[in-house]
């Protein structure tokens, strides 16, 4: 018996992982890493979602801002539905259009060909222009964009930004 017991004790002097132990210890690891990826990959996809959508924000915003500087200096304004017209006096007369074109925002001058105002992937569904003429023109803009229906994950988010603009008499 003394020589049985010798090799027991010898033989938990090796103790190691049974193959058992090994598998449980892989799956673990592997579905941790699977949860772990796809945490990662949506964080990825809204961070993406989120940069579109600032995107869309900044494009409408530059747009605002480019039809506002030119509304300042203006006069004679006209807005229908198809848009707004208006004068500038600078270095001769400029008549300027500003409408809604194939979801886009165009603006073109003296007749000429319309040129866009926003980026390709951002879609302007609604563009309306208001006059109020007391002393001093005062024109609203009221703008509904949004991303490309076929963007993932925010294709049928809309943003409407307004303004009204004080044309400065001269």
């Amino acid at each position: 018996m003394n020589l049985l017991q010798a090799k027991i004790s010898k033989l938990k002097a090796y103790q190691g992982f049974t193959l058992v132990e090994l598998l449980v210890a892989i799956t673990i690891f592997v579905v941790v890493m699977a949860i772990a990826s796809n945490l990662f990959i949506g964080a990825l996809r809204a961070q993406k979602s989120v940069v579109d959508l600032i995107a869309v924000n900044d494009n409408i915003s530059l747009a605002l801002e480019r039809i506002g500087r030119e509304i300042r200096v203006g006069n004679s304004f006209s807005a229908n539905s198809s848009g707004l017209i208006f004068t500038i006096d600078d270095r001769g007369e400029s008549n300027i259009n500003y409408s809604l074109q194939n979801d886009r925002l165009m603006r073109s001058v003296n007749g000429g060909s319309a040129s866009p105002l926003t980026g390709a992937n951002v879609v302007v569904s609604d563009l309306k222009f208001y006059v109020y003429d007391n002393d001093v023109p005062r024109v609203t803009i009221v703008i509904t964009a949004g991303l490309d229906e076929n963007t993932r994950d925010l294709g049928g988010v809309k943003t409407t930004i307004q303004t009204t603009v004080s044309a400065r008499p001269l």
